[in-house]
């Protein structure tokens, strides 16, 4: 039983020493400044010092704003739907994109050991 391949793949003898050098170039890495550790955290290398980043998700009932009836404020109070003095409306996180319930709980410099391990990565 043959294995076939199908024409868009080449067999190495029909790749030429460019596309060696192209291989070898697309290996080269930039230097590492940053190193993802999960979605909630991440070393980054700010002025040759390591700092460490933790983050944690807001709940979605989480308060993020009350919005108030304002007289001078027109635009605001129809853009959530505010009719009267005295009307309100409790804009939660559920109601934003995702990405703004992040927040950042610390960022501190990492000793030299977490250093070192986000060298490596």
């Amino acid at each position: 039983m043959s294995l076939e391949f199908p024409e868009t793949c080449l067999q190495e003898s029909q790749l030429s020493k460019s596309d060696f050098r192209t291989a070898e170039q697309a290996r080269k890495r930039e230097p590492v400044t940053r190193v993802r550790l999960s979605d909630l955290a991440h070393y980054e290398l700010i002025d040759s010092v390591w700092f460490r980043f933790d983050y944690r998700k807001r709940d979605a009932d989480e308060v993020l704003e009350v919005v108030r009836f304002h007289e001078d404020q027109p635009e605001r109070n129809m853009k959530y739907g505010l009719r009267q003095p005295g009307d309100r409306r409790i804009v939660r996180f559920r109601d934003v994109p995702e990405q703004d319930r992040l927040v950042l709980v610390s960022r501190r410099q990492c000793t030299l050991v977490e250093a070192e391990a986000a060298r490596r990565r």
